[in-house]
């Protein structure tokens, strides 16, 4: 029995003596069931018993649970990667033990099994690592914001971040209501001055007092700008505060995105089915994407050809982080850069360079129907998890190494 067979009855825990010791935990019954397939099947390769199993997952729990066995390590992985980076102090900043990292990966299992389909071709382990790390993230994320209340959140807001997330959001770059948004929090933070100083998490909301002097402060700056730069209007103290409201609410959803299975059928604008697939085995499947494999291989090389136009430090920033799985941290301490500069850096290649012009060539080229907005929200995971797999298979050193 082949060295892969282990992993549909192994489970992992935390030993008793040590919270960072893993042990290694075998079922009996689901060891049994798995070399009675093996019986059966002499020839199974690990691909077709993920699949069989897969298969037969909805309605026997044997099944399912040697699918929670085979995700172990990929749980196990994700929690490793994660707790590195967050008790580095660099995405979150705060301590979380290992422990509550792999119980929330291993959490997430059902929800992958759920949305996953082997019928697409994807790769079951790639899949689950993307959307469980994403997962984990946004989870940890949540826990650490919930505790600050917008006007907090606002104060400690950057307008890079605030221009970054209202693009997402769909406003242009050089829109009159990105300026707006970005001014009218530049003159809250100037002006809004908070009693508490015991910390942001629980700042009340400004008083009327404060909103007016922020419309008066925002009313000098527009005159202060020449009329080419920013043609817009007055705001009014209940304006004011409804903008900002609004930044807080867009730039969290920004920072903690929801992922949708690329698994889950989608509709066009007519109302047809799409099934739409970015990762490495988008490109491996029977024509999940495009319908025919000349244009699957199109697509890849259209990918291939938007990474080498990018700039060297770009790629090379890409490179160490999907294709080494360096943290951001760690990175910025290679490089000897701010943290911060590698995280935008990263945030504005993947979204800017590569995801909208994928939405573009799709758009052009009569592949699909969807529009970047989508792209750049719910393929974002699936496009890391295809540059890894890029940057691993290839071994490609970007002519920069």
């Amino acid at each position: 029995m082949t060295d892969w067979h282990p992993k549909f009855w192994t489970f992992f825990q935390f030993s008793d003596s040590s919270r960072s010791t893993w042990a290694e935990i075998e079922d009996p019954h689901l060891k049994r069931s798995q070399k009675h397939l093996v019986e059966q099947s002499p020839n199974l390769t690990e691909k077709l018993c993920v699949s069989y199993w897969l298969q037969k997952s909805p309605k026997h729990i044997l099944a399912r649970h040697h699918l929670w066995a085979y995700l172990q390590k990929t749980c196990k992985q994700v929690a490793y990667s994660s707790y590195a980076t967050l008790n580095q102090g660099g995405d979150f900043g705060e301590s979380f033990s290992l422990q509550s990292c792999f119980q929330e990966a291993v959490s997430q299992i059902d929800a992958v099994l759920e949305k996953f389909s082997s019928k697409q071709g994807s790769n079951l382990e790639g899949y689950a690592r993307t959307v469980i790390a994403n997962s984990l993230k946004s989870k940890i994320y949540e826990h650490r914001e919930s505790r600050l209340s917008k006007w907090g959140f606002l104060r400690r807001l950057s307008t890079k971040r605030l221009q970054e997330a209202l693009e997402w959001h769909g406003y242009h770059s050089k829109s009159d209501t990105i300026q707006q948004y970005c001014l009218v929090l530049k003159c809250f933070k100037d002006v809004y001055t908070p009693k508490q100083f015991s910390g942001s998490r629980s700042l009340p909301d400004p008083e009327r007092v404060d909103l007016e002097n922020i419309a008066s402060l925002y009313d000098r700056e527009v005159k202060r700008l020449s009329s080419d730069k920013l043609s817009i209007d007055h705001l009014s103290p209940d304006k004011i505060k409804k903008i900002l409201e609004e930044c807080a609410a867009i730039v969290r959803k920004f920072l903690s995105p929801t992922t949708v299975s690329l698994n889950v059928p989608l509709k066009n604008a007519g109302g047809e089915r799409i099934d739409y697939v970015i990762g490495q085995d988008l490109f491996e499947s029977e024509a999940v994407l495009m319908g025919n494999s000349e244009n699957l291989s199109e697509l890849t090389t259209f990918l291939i050809q938007t990474l080498n136009r990018l700039d060297e430090e770009e790629k090379k920033i890409l490179q160490l982080r999907y294709g080494l799985r360096l943290t951001t941290s760690e990175i910025a301490r290679q490089l000897q850069k701010v943290q911060s500069t590698v995280h935008r850096k990263i945030s504005r290649t993947l979204s800017q360079k590569l995801l909208v012009p994928l939405a573009k060539y799709t758009r052009e080229k009569n592949l699909i129907e969807l529009n970047s907005q989508w792209l750049t929200k719910e393929c974002k995971p699936y496009l890391e998890e295809w540059l890894h797999n890029y940057f691993k298979n290839t071994n490609s050193q970007l002519d920069n190494s």
